[in-house]
């Protein structure tokens, strides 16, 4: 699914629901029981760009029910450098865990998260997803 005014596409496995808030666009994908997919987009100001510190305090925000990050790696997808975290859930959380990717591109940032059981986060559907971001240059 392309997303021209964010200037990306990635492949969503169904139907999603948009929201927009405070500048942040967040497209979202249930594959109930399993789990949900979503895609975020953002623009920093020219003032405050996006670090990658400030990338890893935004996927602490998104995951609250995190047990502990299992993984934090350097990941490369079509050329865009980014970051991947695998995080398991604690014990009152219905999912197992989630995987998240970062990318700061320009003064865009990108996230691509999954949050559901293990199986599923493994699965081919999903790293096809996690591996289907492209990037039209600014």
């Amino acid at each position: 699914m392309s997303f021209p005014k964010d200037s990306f596409s990635v492949l969503m496995p169904g139907d999603f629901t948009t929201v927009e808030k405070a500048g942040v666009r967040t497209y979202t994908c249930a594959d109930y029981p399993h789990g949900l997919i979503t895609a975020i987009c953002a623009t920093s100001s020219e003032s405050s760009p996006f670090t990658p510190a400030v990338l890893k305090e935004l996927v602490e925000k998104l995951t609250p029910n995190k047990k502990q990050v299992d993984k934090e790696s350097a990941v490369k997808v079509k050329g865009i450098e980014g970051t991947q975290w695998d995080i398991t859930n604690n014990g009152d959380a219905p999912q197992d865990g989630c995987q998240v990717r970062g990318f700061i591109v320009g003064r865009r940032l990108y996230i691509l998260m999954v949050y559901g059981t293990k199986p599923w986060i493994e699965s081919d559907a999903i790293k096809q997803f996690m591996d289907s971001l492209e990037v039209a240059s600014e």
